[in-house]
């Protein structure tokens, strides 16, 4: 029998509160990462540090993710910030210390959303850095350049063709420009028409798709602002109180809390999920999940599995015959 050989363990840390930009750059460098140690027959073990509610994601993407909360969710329930900060040190460089990475892959932020990584760098991993675009005021500050200094590999991704954030001179033989990271490969690009059934869009109904990009994306603020300035707010009011949506998170009946939602693939299933932590405070949590033939069961229960306490009774539709 062969030894067992040792694998290449990488770690990933993504603080991003509520945002999926952090992790689906990430989850983008560690699927291909994956990709190319199967096929040059290299173990590996990859896991996330992560304080993003939107966690589900990563394991949709079937990877494992130790997960702590975020600064929106301590704030919201009334911890202190400065005992967050406190146990949340503590807490990342414990983990980062038992998981002993080889290499250590952060985004955005080089020392962490409240410096927790300065003594992490020194752990001895070869450390990267997705250093997208962010605001030059911030990327100027003197702990941001200085934390860069920890990195031997900056991996800069040029978003619309641009990054121009600064970084010492004495580190810019470590940078290497990449095109824009994206989740998905060229070959996995849907046909609009599968795009918009996977995302629950009905037939013949408009899609916006609106983002207030990231730090670096100077017009998204000034775009989003202008759209917004044209709509009379007294009428967004009116129309937003008569707004009903049934079978998304529609509330049945209460005591106990009934709750229905029509999610029917994986992205809708993490949208949910993402919604129920944010909205509801559930001591236990039954789902009775329904799945048709043609729908990826796995992935929807999956994404669900985070918040679920138990399935109970499910609804075996996948094996009844049943027209679209």
């Amino acid at each position: 029998m062969k030894p067992s050989r040792t694998p290449l363990r990488v770690l990933n840390y993504a603080v991003n509160g509520q945002g999926l930009g952090h992790l689906t750059r990430l989850l983008a460098i560690n699927r291909q990462l994956r990709r190319l140690a199967t096929l040059l027959d290299i173990p590996t073990e990859i896991l996330f540090l992560t304080s993003s509610e939107a966690d589900s994601l990563v394991y949709q993407h079937d990877f494992a993710a130790f997960k702590i909360p975020s600064k929106t969710a301590v704030a919201a329930c009334g911890m202190d910030s400065n005992r967050y900060r406190k146990i949340a040190k503590q807490w990342v460089w414990n983990a980062v210390n038992l998981c002993s990475p080889d290499i250590l892959i952060v985004d955005t932020f080089p020392a962490g959303s409240f410096h927790e990584l300065y003594d992490v760098l020194d752990f001895g991993s070869k450390n990267v850095f997705i250093y997208r675009a962010v605001r030059p005021e911030a990327a100027m500050l003197p702990a941001f350049q200085s934390a860069l200094r920890g990195y031997h590999l900056i991996l800069m991704p040029q978003e619309g063709g641009e990054n121009a954030s600064p970084v010492p001179a004495e580190v810019s033989d470590r940078v290497v420009t990449t095109g824009e990271i994206l989740i998905r490969s060229a070959s996995e690009i849907l046909e609009r028409e599968e795009a918009r059934d996977r995302l629950g869009i009905p037939e013949g109904a408009l899609a916006v798709y609106a983002s207030t990009g990231g730090g670096g994306d100077a017009a998204a603020e000034a775009l989003l602002g202008a759209s917004a300035g044209g709509l009379d707010a007294d009428v967004v009011r009116a129309a937003l109180s008569d707004a009903d949506s049934p079978g998304r998170l529609e509330v049945l009946r209460g005591g106990p809390t009934v709750l229905v939602d029509a999610a029917h693939n994986p992205a809708g299933a993490a949208v949910l999920t993402d919604a129920l932590r944010e909205a509801f405070t559930f001591t236990r949590l039954i789902g009775v999940v329904g799945v048709l033939a043609d729908k990826d069961a796995e992935g929807i229960l999956g994404a669900l599995e985070p918040v679920l306490d138990e399935v109970d009774h499910p609804l075996d539709l996948a094996a009844r015959d049943r027209p679209r």
